[in-house]
């Protein structure tokens, strides 16, 4: 939604972490690469750059440095990247969370932020509900 507003090096960086956030739970669901897919489209990038990673802690002190609206976008697209297999997992939300307080968004801000994709994700099936009805 928002990652064509990054730079070069803010895309990169944060597709490796969002390789990182789909492999937290010990496996990556293939609804989870293809989101990472649509990511590299949306961001104009060759889908090979998603195997070009840097660790967590080399991309969480990049976006550290970046400004408060970065953060925000990043963290914003990993929840989304979250729930794109149907089932938010234990350990992609703490590593998510984790990786908030460690590139400095405030505890406050994140429930804000993932309060926000959560009614958004509501929205997006309930239309898709409506949309669906409409076609029987």
């Amino acid at each position: 939604m928002f990652l064509e507003k990054l730079s070069e090096h803010e895309k990169e960086a944060f597709l490796d972490l969002a390789r990182a956030t789909a492999k937290s739970d010990g496996m990556v669901e293939d609804a989870e690469m293809d989101m990472i897919r649509r990511y590299c489209r949306e961001m104009s990038m060759d889908e090979h750059k998603i195997y070009d990673v840097k660790t967590v802690d080399e991309a969480a002190e990049f976006f550290s440095k970046a400004s408060s609206k970065v953060q925000n976008i990043v963290i914003v697209e990993l929840l989304m990247l979250c729930s794109a297999d149907k089932e938010e997992e234990k350990e992609e939300k703490k590593f998510i969370s984790d990786l908030a307080g460690k590139i400095g968004i405030s505890e406050e801000t994140y429930g804000i932020l993932k309060k926000d994709v959560k009614a958004y994700r509501s929205l997006v099936h309930d239309m898709k509900k409506h949309i669906k009805g409409k076609e029987e």
